[in-house]
C-alpha cells in the first residue's frame, strides 16, 4: 500500500538563505519534491528520501548498540 504524500508547507524564508539553500540541494539530490503555493512552498520526502531516512536511522541504531 503506498503512503499518502504528506507536505511540509513553509513561507518563503528570505531571512534564512542557509536552510532554502539546503532544501533545494535535497530536492536537486532527489530526496524532496517541491510545489509552490502562492507566497509559500510546500516540501515532502520522495521515496528516495524516505529509503534514506530508513537507512539513516538503522546506522544510527546499530552504531548506538556498538557503543
Amino acid at each position: 500500500m503506498r503512503r499518502r504524500a504528506r507536505y511540509g508547507i513553509s513561507p518563503q524564508i528570505n531571512n534564512q538563505p542557509g536552510t532554502d539553500s539546503r532544501l533545494g540541494e535535497l530536492k536537486e539530490e532527489g530526496f524532496l519534491y517541491s510545489k509552490d503555493l502562492g507566497n509559500a512552498k510546500a516540501w515532502r520526502l520522495t521515496d528516495a528520501g524516505q529509503r534514506f531516512l530508513e537507512d539513516t536511522d538503522a546506522d544510527f541504531a546499530t552504531d548506538l548498540e556498538n557503543s
